[in-house]
């Protein structure tokens, strides 16, 4: 009797630990999606804040222009005059550029912050696999261990 919940014991060990190792795979992939959920939600946030910075960047470029022309037509001179064209030209190409580099700036950091979501979850898919490998490693172990002392308690059976 005694050997029956020996034996007994040994395979609850191994059936508790094969259940352990595959509910640690699991929480490490709900923890993944839960990181893979806060990176994807902090993409939104950077393409409005990038959608934010477009605009204020707009209404700058804007008011850099209005006044250049004011100050043109304050000291008397003619938009048509090749010199204000030069000036308001490069005004213009630099807020192209400006417009550019927040664009460019907001798609890297939503990129980023997406790839590290999809890296979240490949981690967490791999945890959970190494969670059933370890699973199935101790099944292995359990039924070695429990064929050893069944055969030990019992020598001359098969």
């Amino acid at each position: 009797m005694l050997q029956m919940l020996a034996l007994g014991a040994l395979a609850g060990s191994s059936l508790l630990s094969a259940y352990g190792s595959m509910q640690a795979g699991e929480s490490a992939l709900d923890a993944a999606r839960l990181n893979a959920d806060r990176y994807s939600w902090l993409a939104g946030q950077s393409r409005k804040m990038t959608a934010v910075n477009l605009y204020r960047q707009h209404r700058y470029a804007e008011e850099v222009r209005g006044s250049q022309v004011a100050s043109i037509a304050k000291s008397g001179g003619s938009l048509d005059d090749p010199t204000s064209s030069i000036i308001l030209k490069g005004t213009a190409e630099d807020a192209a550029l400006d417009e550019w580099l927040i664009k460019y700036q907001g798609i890297m950091e939503a990129s980023g912050l997406n790839m590290s979501g999809n890296n979240a979850l490949y981690e967490g898919r791999m945890a959970k696999g190494a969670g059933r490998m370890q699973a199935f490693s101790t099944l292995l172990g359990g039924a070695g261990n429990l064929y050893t002392g069944y055969k030990t308690l019992n020598p001359g059976k098969v």
